[in-house]
């Protein structure tokens, strides 16, 4: 269980618990973690919740602009 996994702007995790992997999108000034999911969801996590996620560094999705642009599209 990899717990602790420090966040990196632009970098992919996959969350084991939920097994689905996810882009850190920003690091708020108060300390909170952004993310997008590659299916396209956007969630945040205080640091606290952020150092108790079970995740692995991976490598991103291939097609992950796919789902920016369909939530883009009218």
């Amino acid at each position: 269980m990899a717990v602790g996994v420090e966040p990196v702007v632009h970098n992919w995790y996959r969350r084991r618990d939920a097994n689905q992997t996810l882009q850190v999108t920003a690091i708020e000034s108060g300390g909170s973690v952004s993310v997008q999911y590659a299916g396209g969801d956007v969630d945040a996590f205080d640091r606290a919740e952020w150092a108790r996620l079970d995740l692995e560094r991976v490598e991103g999705p291939d097609d992950f602009a796919a789902p920016l642009d369909r939530q883009q599209a009218p």
